[in-house]
This record gives C-alpha cells, structure tokens and sequence, in this order.
C-alpha cells in the first residue's frame, strides 16, 4: 500500500458494535508511502496507525468512501 497525506482509511469493525471507523492520513513517515501514518480521526484524535489487511485505503482525499477503494496490504 501507497499513500500520500490527505488519502483516507477506512477501518472496518474489528469487534461486535464497535463500527466502522474512518482516518484521514496527515502523515507519511516512510519515503515509498509505505505505514505506519499518523492519522486524524473524526474526534479529533491524531495517532499513530499501522493498517490491517481488512482497512481499506481510499485515495483523493474527502468524499463518500466508494468506488475509489483500494484494498490495503496487497501491494
């Protein structure tokens, strides 16, 4: 997985109830655009993230999670 900052993630629900979750990544640390990433989540919450192979990247910044989706830890 590549990404660049303002791409977002989307977090599918790892436990019962929990939900999904999205990310807006803010930071790169890797110069390939390889994780970890420092992200900000919708409560304001800015933390370091290492995806799992069930997130899902999606490129190009805010917008409806759709079609854009690329699946995270296969490339």
């Amino acid at each position: 997985m590549r990404a660049v900052p303002g791409d977002r993630v989307l977090v599918r629900e790892r436990r019962a109830g929990e939900g999904d979750r999205e990310a807006v990544i803010l930071e790169v640390w890797s110069e390939h655009g390889r994780p970890p990433y420092v992200v900000g989540w919708h409560d304001g919450s800015r933390k370091l993230f290492f995806p799992a192979s069930a997130d899902t990247l999606v490129a190009g910044g805010p917008g409806p999670v759709g079609d854009a989706e690329i699946a995270i830890g296969l490339s």
